[in-house]
């Protein structure tokens, strides 16, 4: 739904000046999908009177905040350390979304296998140390949430990154409170896509999933 409205939201779905949001997704690249998504959501009148969301739930890495040039820095510091080939951000996009390990595995592509804990390890340490030195919010998109916070609706984050690092990135990066509740992931713990993690963090908040 996103994609095929994608061209009628540019065109319709413009913000107010009463609430003072200039902001198109003509603005957006990376993350055009997600930037429409809500501006769909938020502005297309007929999508509001068939579906009134009460939460909205983000992923981090490549939805709401770019990250990838930390994360590409971070992996070829610990490829090059133990003489591995370094990776392009463009290479190192199609690798996200399933955690580090898996990163750190995707990465090394079949090389030098046995050096993987040392690899991961020297990812893990020069990134927790590395994760918010170029790493911001896309353009506009603070706006766009502070306006779904307005209307009520709660802001969640789930993501496969480590917690305590999701939680200062989301900090440094948004307003303080902007987000109901992040959802991080501890080393070793289950990783998206399963949903399980986050339900169990949500259990107070009653929401109803069955409208997912």
């Amino acid at each position: 739904i996103i994609l095929k409205m994608k061209n009628n939201v540019k065109n319709h779905a413009k913000i107010s000046a009463k609430n003072r949001l200039k902001i198109s997704a003509e603005n957006q690249s990376e993350n055009q999908g997600a930037f429409c998504g809500i501006l769909l959501i938020l502005y297309w009148r007929p999508f509001m009177r068939e579906i009134k969301p009460e939460s909205l739930i983000f992923d981090m890495d490549g939805t709401i905040v770019s990250t990838v040039e930390d994360i590409t820095d971070s992996v070829n510091v610990a490829l090059l350390q133990f003489g591995l080939a370094p990776i392009s951000v463009k290479e190192c996009i199609p690798m996200l979304g399933n955690g580090s390990v898996m990163l750190i595995k995707r990465a090394m592509k079949g090389k030098k296998e046995e050096l993987f804990d040392d690899v991961f390890n020297t990812y893990y340490s020069y990134y927790h140390q590395h994760y918010c030195v170029k790493t911001k919010p896309y353009d506009g998109l603070i706006d766009v949430l502070l306006e779904a916070k307005r209307r009520g609706i709660l802001l969640f984050v789930y993501t496969n990154k480590p917690h305590d690092i999701a939680l200062e990135v989301l900090n440094r990066c948004f307003p303080k409170d902007l987000f109901s509740l992040l959802v991080g992931i501890p080393l070793g713990g289950k990783v998206k896509p399963d949903p399980t993690p986050f339900i169990d963090a949500v259990s107070s908040y009653h929401l109803d999933f069955s409208k997912a």
